[in-house]
């Protein structure tokens, strides 16, 4: 696990989940993205990503592998003690998706949503991929952190400071699995 602080605070652990339970989850993914592909619908493919919510009642019955990893290591309050600044929040929440990028989508430039106060991404699939690009605050490229499956980014969301975007490889995917400590209060 390391910090890094440029161009701002941001996390990085690798083999963030059991090799196992990865592996496992991995399968269960490319068994269901494999079905979905074939029943893609034109709004999917307009626009090149799906959610799929924690918050769905049906989520352990339909990607239970998955379901045991997000539990294995759920993500806390105690992740904002790594960061020397964090939003003010009342009351917090943790709420993951797995977001499946397809083809060429390039999610444009942006700092967190207002009721995001941390935000983990953890890079599942395929083995090679684009990982997440950060930049300044002048949202000046900085870096693209390195597409490793199983390695969790962590940052706090700060408004006009955490600029980051992501995109795939033309012709292929991109599996993360995002949980965002969010704030109850906030609209």
């Amino acid at each position: 696990m390391k910090i890094e602080t440029y161009p701002w605070e941001h996390l990085i652990i690798d083999n963030f989940y059991d090799e196992q339970l990865f592996a496992n989850m991995k399968k269960e993914m490319s068994e269901f993205i494999r079905e979905k592909k074939n029943n893609y619908t034109h709004d999917i493919r307009k626009q090149k990503r799906f959610l799929i919510m924690d918050t769905d009642i049906n989520f352990p019955k339909i990607l239970p592998e998955t379901y045991k990893c997000l539990i294995s290591r759920p993500v806390d309050a105690s992740y904002l003690d790594f960061f020397s600044k964090v939003r003010d929040y009342i009351s917090i929440k943790a709420e993951s998706e797995i977001n499946v990028c397809l083809d060429d989508l390039d999610y444009p430039i942006h700092d967190e949503n207002i009721k995001k106060i941390l935000s983990c991404v953890v890079y599942v699939m395929p083995e090679e991929s684009r990982g997440t690009i950060l930049y300044d605050k002048d949202k000046n490229f900085v870096k693209e952190l390195e597409w490793k499956p199983n390695t969790m980014f962590i940052f706090p969301g700060l408004e006009g400071i955490t600029w980051h975007s992501y995109k795939c490889i033309p012709g292929s995917y991109r599996i993360t699995i995002n949980t965002f400590l969010k704030d109850l209060n906030r609209r």
